[in-house]
């Protein structure tokens, strides 16, 4: 029988996020104030203006929504797949991984990885910070040594059970 778990996570906007969201919105106002300016000037370049300002428009929205970020995680049979969704008008898949090649897997701590070496880290979750937040350390075939934090269901760690090789738990 196959066993399948699937679960949907809507990444927390960070200020960073938040600057990023404001920073686009002023730089299009400025853009559109310029764009008003130059039209000002001579007929040709109102139509000019026009369309600068409807690009303008277009490109900010496209930007600023694509900073609302999703990660889908799908477990098959063992085998995990994280996909990131942009916008919810993207899909992007980060990774694929056996789950029995888990290493380590436990609760999230900054402090515990701070100064250890990975060759990729992959942010997966809603929050690092949270107390939900999980990782797990394996070896990837194209990232190296990973350590992948997410924010897993309670669904999602039943399948962790069966499959998370128990020298791996912390």
């Amino acid at each position: 029988m196959d066993v399948v778990v699937e679960y949907m996570v809507q990444k927390k906007s960070t200020a960073k996020d938040l600057l990023l969201k404001i920073g686009a919105a002023a730089g299009s106002l400025l853009l559109l104030f310029i764009a008003l300016l130059l039209s000002q000037v001579s007929p040709f370049l109102t139509a000019f203006g026009l369309i600068i300002c409807i690009g303008v428009v277009y490109f900010a929205y496209r930007y600023i929504t694509s900073l609302d970020v999703e990660y889908e995680y799908t477990i098959v049979n063992g085998e995990m797949d994280i996909d990131k969704i942009i916008a919810r008008r993207k899909r992007k898949r980060l990774l694929t991984v056996k789950l029995t090649s888990f290493e380590q897997f436990g609760k999230f701590r900054f402090s515990d990885h701070d100064h250890v070496e990975y060759d990729s880290r992959v942010y997966s979750c809603e929050d690092p910070k949270s107390e939900n937040a999980w990782y797990a350390v394996f070896s990837h075939r194209e990232l190296g040594n990973t350590l992948l934090v997410f924010t897993p269901n309670g669904r999602m760690m039943e399948a962790f059970d069966v499959y998370v090789p128990k020298g791996a738990r912390r």
